[in-house]
């Protein structure tokens, strides 16, 4: 295995007594189940990352301080860390950097495509129920029209 490369095992418990007393409830079951994993798979996917971003000698630790982050997974909250960074001369949150995000931008690169994608051919409201039904956050209609109209101006400012 790489030095880069990390596994992550997940065991799912399931009571076949349960599952025999409500056959129709089985999807159900197993879904809740693949839910717990999803969160905890980001989890430490976050804390690989964040551990290695700490490893350079140009950061120095500061505090933690928990955030939402709305993904593809699903909404995760997360204590991230904040470290004072030499090179750039201020305080900044190693993970929302490698995921691209500013500190107070709660939506990650690959949720807003989708959203973007969405929104071109759907009213907001739709847009919202969609990423709730398939992603599991809880976006508003507001948020997904202020996401559409930040990516346009950027991409207006950018010609």
């Amino acid at each position: 295995m790489k030095s880069n490369q990390f596994k992550l095992r997940y065991e799912a418990i399931v009571d076949v007594n349960e599952l025999l007393k409500s056959p129709k409830n089985v999807e159900q079951i197993l879904l809740n189940e693949v839910k717990k994993f999803k969160a905890e798979l980001l989890k430490a996917a976050f804390e690989k990352m964040e551990s290695t971003l700490l490893k350079r000698k140009t950061v120095v630790l500061k505090d933690r301080r928990e955030k939402t982050y709305h993904t593809m997974l699903g909404e995760i909250r997360y204590s991230r860390y904040r470290v004072f960074d030499r090179r750039l001369k201020k305080a900044v949150c190693p993970l929302d950097l490698s995921l691209g995000l500013s500190s107070s931008e709660k939506i990650c690169p690959q949720l807003k495509e989708v959203l973007i994608r969405y929104a071109v051919d759907m009213p907001f409201r739709f847009v919202e129920k969609e990423i709730r039904y398939w992603t599991e956050n809880s976006l508003s209609k507001d948020v997904v029209w202020a996401v559409t109209q930040n990516v346009g101006k950027r991409c207006w400012e950018n010609k």
